[in-house]
C-alpha cells in the first residue's frame, strides 16, 4: 500500500495534504494485468477508481462486431461513465478494458458519494476530471460525425508517427480507433499511397509526405 500510495501522491500533485491523507486512507490498491474486463454493457457500478499507473479504454461494440474506442483513462484520470453511473444509479452502457497491465485505487460506491458530499477537494476533483473527460469525448464524436475520414485519417497519422515517420498499427486498428469501418481506411490509405502521401508496409504505414498530409487538416 505504502508504493502505490507514493504513486497516487505523484499522478495527484496538486491534491492538498489534508484532503489526500483522508482519501487515502480510504482508497483500496488493485493490479489488473492487460486485457482485464473493467466492466460489460448492463453491469451495476459498485465502485469507482482512480488510475495510478497503465492506461485503460472504453469502447463500444457494434452488432456487426466493430469496435469504436470512445476515451481512454490514464494516470490521475477517473472513468467519465464510472463517475456517470455512480452519480445516477444507471448501469454501464459500455466495455472498459485495461490496455497495460494496470495500478489504480478504489473506492466503494458509499465511499465516493459520501467524499463527493463532504469534500469539496475531491468534489472538485472528480468534477474537473468528469469535464475534461467530456470535452474529449464530444471533440471526438464531433470529429466522426463531422470531419471527412481522409482527414481525420491524416491527422491522426501524423500525431502516431514515430521518429522513423512509422505507424506500427494495422488499418484495422486504426479504423478502431477512428471509429470508421477497416474498408474504408483501408480505400483511404492506398488512395494517400496513390498520391505518395504515404508508404503500406505490412503491419505498419510510413509517413512520406507529412507536409501533403498536413494541407488536408
Amino acid at each position: 500500500m505504502d508504493e502505490i500510495r507514493k504513486k497516487l501522491r505523484q499522478v495527484l500533485d496538486d491534491y492538498p495534504d489534508e484532503a489526500f491523507n483522508r482519501l487515502a486512507t480510504l482508497v483500496q490498491p488493485v493490479n489488473l494485468p492487460k486485457n482485464a474486463s473493467l466492466f460489460a454493457p448492463g453491469d451495476s457500478c459498485r465502485q469507482a477508481f482512480i488510475l495510478v499507473s497503465g492506461k485503460a479504454r472504453v469502447e463500444v461494440i457494434a452488432e456487426n462486431g466493430r469496435e469504436v474506442i470512445l476515451y481512454r483513462v490514464k494516470p490521475g484520470q477517473t472513468c467519465l461513465m464510472t463517475t456517470a453511473c455512480l452519480t445516477s444509479d444507471a448501469s454501464y452502457s459500455a466495455h472498459g478494458i485495461t490496455e497495460t497491465e494496470v495500478e489504480a485505487v478504489i473506492l466503494t460506491k458509499a465511499e465516493f458519494l459520501a467524499l463527493l458530499g463532504r469534500c469539496p477537494v475531491f468534489r472538485n476533483f472528480i468534477l474537473g476530471s468528469y469535464g475534461s473527460r467530456f470535452a474529449e469525448f464530444m471533440t471526438f464524436v464531433e470529429d466522426m460525425l463531422l470531419q471527412r475520414v481522409d482527414v481525420r485519417l491524416a491527422k491522426y497519422l501524423l500525431q502516431h508517427r514515430d521518429e522513423n515517420d512509422m505507424i506500427k498499427q494495422t488499418h484495422q486498428q486504426i479504423a478502431t480507433e477512428l471509429g470508421s469501418a477497416r474498408e474504408v481506411i483501408s480505400r483511404v490509405l492506398k488512395e494517400f499511397e496513390r498520391k505518395g502521401f504515404v508508404v503500406l508496409r505490412r503491419g505498419r504505414i510510413e509517413v512520406a509526405n507529412a507536409g501533403k498530409l498536413a494541407g488536408l487538416v
